[in-house]
C-alpha cells in the first residue's frame, strides 16, 4: 500500500499527532473514524464503552507506581516522547498468611 499511504505506511510514528506543546487538539472531522453529524457511526457508543472496559481491565491488572516528581502539564499528552518515570508490575493476588 505504499502508493496510497506512503513509503513508511507500516511504521509507527506517534509524533504525527502531537503539536509543539506535546498535546493534540484535532477537530473531530479531521480524523473521522466514527464520523460526525448526521452520518455518525451507530456503533460509536458501543465501541467507546468497549475501549473503556478493556482499559479498566488492563489498569486493574497492573500496579503503577510513579517514580519521582512528575510535575503537571496543561493537558495530558497522548504519547510520551522520552518515556515515563513509572514502574508497572503485574498485580499479584494477596497471600493468605
Amino acid at each position: 500500500m505504499p502508493h496510497i499511504w506512503g513509503a513508511d505506511h507500516d511504521a509507527f510514528h506517534p509524533d504525527q499527532w502531537l503539536t509543539g506543546a506535546g498535546c493534540s487538539f484535532i477537530p473531530l472531522y479531521w480524523y473521522p473514524v466514527f464520523h460526525v453529524g448526521l452520518g455518525v457511526c451507530l456503533g460509536k457508543n458501543l465501541a467507546v464503552n468497549e475501549i473503556m472496559v478493556v482499559a479498566v481491565a488492563v489498569v486493574r491488572a497492573l500496579d503503577v507506581q510513579v517514580v519521582g516528581d512528575s510535575g503537571s502539564a496543561a493537558c495530558a499528552p497522548k504519547f510520551v516522547r522520552v518515556g515515563a518515570d513509572d514502574l508497572v508490575h503485574q498485580r499479584q493476588a494477596p497471600s493468605e498468611d
